[in-house]
């Protein structure tokens, strides 16, 4: 210990000052180890030492005998990583915004929403005072195992709560909430940004018209896949003058921003007992999930444009939009 002491007195010598200080008043008060953590401006170091072992001593005899004691005690080295909220969030993306004091609602916890969420939380979502509302009433399904972020110990059990048990399982110190309930009887309070991951045309305009009517603008963020896997979009709507999804089409239905030059497949997969599905793998919600979040990233940064992005997931077809920004639509249904 006497070695150590003297290096840190060339480092620092008030820090060596403190260290012995805080070592002795161990000693007096009989603590059988001491565990030491160093941090300076560039690095962080940590050791462990044994103290005194003869606790028949008062404290007033402990803490005269410490001293020769403590400098001839053995050091154990340790070694340091931090794990502070501030930290993890932060480590992947040095000197950029993240997620971490704000608000945000993610609507549908499903094949999209599953593993949107967990990216979510990476970027800081629920830690530093902020809150991540999952919403969803619907159960996990064994047959829906195949391309969601939850495993078959969740089936049939309610995704929004199961997934955030399995999101506090890797992020303890996130603020996590999950909602049983259908997004209509949600309170979802005041929010920084709200993400509709459901996939459904007609709850998105819901949405829309539900932000609309609340009269304080929320910014929006929707994200779905096309046909059957052919590819993956999200919509950003950070500000009134921006379209939302009901903006994308005409009023009798016509595409706006197509998504590619050849015809949608329309393929659907199920029978027996099962309903009909569209089927794609699971790589195609993550696809989803990842370009979601990058827009998010984006929004935070201050460069949200382009708004609308599309992802091919499909080899064979051809883009028919560009990324680009969606214009609101004179007397649209939703966010006029």
């Amino acid at each position: 210990m006497n070695e150590l002491l003297r290096w840190q007195e060339l480092l620092d010598p008030k820090a060596r000052r403190d260290m012995e200080q805080q070592l002795l008043r161990a000693c007096a008060r009989r603590k059988r180890m001491a565990l030491c953590v160093v941090k300076t401006p560039r690095t962080q170091y940590a050791f462990w030492v044994p103290l005194t072992k003869d606790q028949k001593q008062s404290p007033a005899q402990a803490l005269a005998t410490a001293r020769p004691w403590l400098l001839a005690a053995k050091v154990y080295p340790m070694t340091t990583a931090r794990i502070d909220d501030d930290y993890v969030s932060q480590r992947n993306t040095p000197g950029k915004t993240t997620l971490a004091g704000k608000r945000i609602a993610l609507i549908g916890c499903g094949t999209i929403g599953g593993y949107l969420a967990e990216l979510l939380v990476k970027a800081g979502a629920g830690l530093d005072g902020g809150e991540l509302l999952l919403v969803d009433h619907d159960i996990l399904m064994p047959q829906n195992v195949g391309r969601h972020s939850l495993g078959l110990h969740y089936a049939l059990k309610n995704k929004a709560t199961s997934l955030k048990t399995e999101l506090a399982l890797g992020a303890p110190t996130a603020n996590l909430r999950g909602l049983p309930v259908k997004v209509q009887e949600a309170g979802l309070g005041t929010l920084d940004l709200l993400i509709d991951a459901t996939g459904e045309e007609g709850l998105s305009s819901q949405l829309t018209r539900r932000l609309s009517d609340s009269g304080k603008f929320v910014p929006s963020l929707t994200t779905w896949v096309e046909g059957p896997g052919v590819a993956v979009r999200a919509l950003l709507r950070d500000s009134q003058d921006q379209g939302c999804i009901r903006c994308m089409c005409k009023a009798h239905g016509e595409q706006l921003f197509p998504v590619v030059q050849e015809a949608m497949p329309d393929e659907l997969a199920g029978h027996g007992c099962e309903s009909l599905y569209v089927p794609f793998p699971a790589t195609v919600s993550i696809h989803a999930a990842c370009l979601a979040a990058d827009m998010v990233s984006d929004w935070l940064a201050g460069t949200p444009a382009p708004r609308l992005r599309t992802a091919l997931t499909r080899r064979g077809f051809i883009k028919a939009t560009e990324d680009t920004d969606v214009p609101r639509r004179e007397n649209c249904p939703a966010c006029s």
